[in-house]
């Protein structure tokens, strides 16, 4: 979800029309904005796994 998102935030309100509701498979702003997606949705990801495993794993 969070590459759909990314990427439907690459066509501008302003080229936005029934042909164009997503970018062009060419554009060269998708790619780093999907990573940078991608990367942020990762590292919130891990970081709650993480304390999930901890306070999952802490002997009572």
């Amino acid at each position: 979800m969070a590459a759909a998102r990314a990427l439907a935030r690459v066509v501008t309100i302003n080229d936005l029309c029934e042909d164009h509701i997503i970018p062009d498979a060419l554009d060269k702003n998708g790619g780093p904005i999907v990573a940078k997606a991608w990367s942020e949705h990762l590292t919130f990801c891990s970081k709650h796994f993480y304390f999930y495993f901890v306070l999952t794993t802490i002997p009572n």
